[in-house]
C-alpha cells in the first residue's frame, strides 16, 4: 500500500511537471509546445528543473535534436 501511495505521488508530480511546462511554453509565445509530452517526461526523469526543460524546448525549436538539447542543458540523454 505504501508503494502504491508513493507511485501515485510520483505520477502526480510528473503530471504537474508536464502541465507546468506546457503552460510555460504557451505563456512565452509558443503556439504549440516544442516538446512532446514524452520528451517533457524524459526531462522530468533526467532531473531537469523547469528552467532547464524550457531551455531544451527553446533549443529544439531552434533546430537542435532533442537528445543534444538535453545534453547541453545538463541532463543525461
Amino acid at each position: 500500500m505504501v508503494y502504491e501511495m508513493k507511485l501515485r505521488a510520483r505520477h502526480a508530480d510528473r503530471r504537474d511537471y508536464v502541465d507546468h511546462m506546457q503552460r510555460d511554453f504557451a505563456r512565452n509565445g509558443f503556439t504549440a509546445p516544442p516538446l512532446t509530452v514524452s520528451q517533457i517526461v524524459h526531462c522530468w526523469r533526467a532531473g531537469l528543473d523547469h528552467d532547464r526543460c524550457y531551455g531544451v524546448g527553446c533549443d529544439v525549436n531552434s533546430g537542435y535534436t532533442f537528445w543534444r538539447a538535453v545534453q547541453v542543458n545538463g541532463g543525461d540523454a
